[in-house]
């Protein structure tokens, strides 16, 4: 599936409970952001953040940096935890 068309659908639903966002996330400048490669091959971002260009996720791994940033969140003081990541 594009992801074009997932986009477009998890705004539909986005939408329903939140119209104004959804609508502003369809409406968002992503000039000079482009998809690459980690050296795993897992799909990353790469674009402009305070005037230089980065990845979005460490340029190793989307997975090993997920794994190394679980190791110093405190699991056993959280309840709820929510992480949000870009879509294959």
């Amino acid at each position: 599936m594009k992801l074009d068309t997932i986009f477009a659908k998890n705004v539909e639903l986005f939408a329903q409970t939140n119209p104004v966002e959804a609508y502003r996330l369809q409406t968002v400048d992503c000039t000079g952001f482009d998809f690459c490669e980690t050296r795993q091959g897992e799909l990353n971002l790469r674009g402009p953040l305070g005037g230089r260009i980065i990845d979005w996720y460490t340029p190793e791994g989307a997975l090993l940096e997920a794994a190394t940033w679980a190791k110093i969140v405190p699991l056993d003081t959280i309840d709820v935890l929510f992480v949000y990541g870009i879509p294959r």
